[in-house]
Parts: C-alpha cells; structure tokens; sequence
C-alpha cells in the first residue's frame, strides 16, 4: 500500500487567491471559484470540528454509464455508515468528481476526509470502500494519502493543490 505523501518540501506555482491568501491549484482547465471556494469551506468547517485530517483519495471506475449520480451519492452513504460502525461516531466529509472522457461509462474522483483523531490508517478505509464499490473498479491514483494537521499550512497547501480540481462536489457530515 502506498505510503503518505505530506512532502511539504515541493514547490508549487502560486495561482488562486482565497481570503487574501495564495494557493497552488492544478489548472488543468478553467478554475470555477465557487468550487474551489467550496473546498476552502469544507476544510474550515472541517477544522472547526477537529485538528487532524485524514485524506484518502479513490478513484471509481464504473461498469456502464449512468444519467446521473445516485451511484455515487449512495456510495458515500454507505460508506460512512460503514466507518461509524467501525470506528464510531467520527466527522468525515467527501470531495468527488465526474468525468467521463473516451470511455462508454463514467468514472468519479473521490477524496474521502477523515477525522485524523480517530482514522490514523486508511488501509481498513480502502478495504471497506473496495468492497462496497459495487459499480465496477475500484482502485488507488498515485500518492493517495494525506494526513494534515490544522496548524500546518504547508500540509494545508498539498492537499489543496491536490483537490483543485474544476468540478469539484463538497459535503460533510459528523
């Protein structure tokens, strides 16, 4: 299983401004401020809650093509009662993506958060989640661990710049 990347020594290009402050986001495509906003938000009320996030990142591949995204919203539902069964009442939010480029079918980009208080390994998070995925492929992209804390900003900055997706869907709950 890969190992956590909270390499805080790479340099990353300054190109979004947030309540006064520069961030680094990939900008692969147009950046839509009311989402990247709202991955702001959800980082700060998730902060507000608790000082240790743990970020697992989940790609979702599905077996056919479908007009909307009930497979995911119920995915996400699942899985969080799931981890409360498992690890007890815990905050946790997600940020996911759709995307459907050459393929027949669409597949999601999902970025599960965690209370780092209480889920300090996402190995048994992955497990879960892989074996609920019933859709079709579920799988690992590169570097898909982050831990950060509130105070850190350059652990902050990485997950960010990770996140800065252009169509991003936010949620929380605890």
């Amino acid at each position: 299983m890969p190992d956590f990347n909270n390499d805080s020594s790479l340099s990353l290009p300054f190109n979004y401004e947030y309540q006064g402050h520069a961030w680094a986001v990939i900008k692969s495509f147009h950046i839509r401020r009311e989402i990247m906003d709202g991955i702001f938000q959800i980082m700060e009320k998730f902060f507000s809650k608790t000082s240790k996030l743990t970020a697992i990142r989940l790609e979702l591949k599905m077996k056919q093509w479908t007009k909307d995204n009930r497979p995911i919203s119920q995915f996400c539902q699942q899985l969080k009662c799931q981890l409360i069964h498992h690890y007890g009442q815990l905050y946790n939010g997600y940020i996911w993506v759709r995307e459907q480029g050459k393929s027949k079918a669409q597949h999601y980009h999902l970025a599960l958060l965690l209370d780092g208080q209480k889920v300090k390994h996402s190995d048994t998070v992955y497990r879960i989640a892989k074996a609920m995925w019933t859709y079709g492929n579920l799988s690992l992209p590169d570097n898909p661990f982050y831990h950060v804390h509130r105070d850190r900003l350059d652990e902050h900055r990485l997950l960010i710049y990770r996140f800065g997706n252009s169509d991003n869907k936010c949620d929380t709950h605890g």
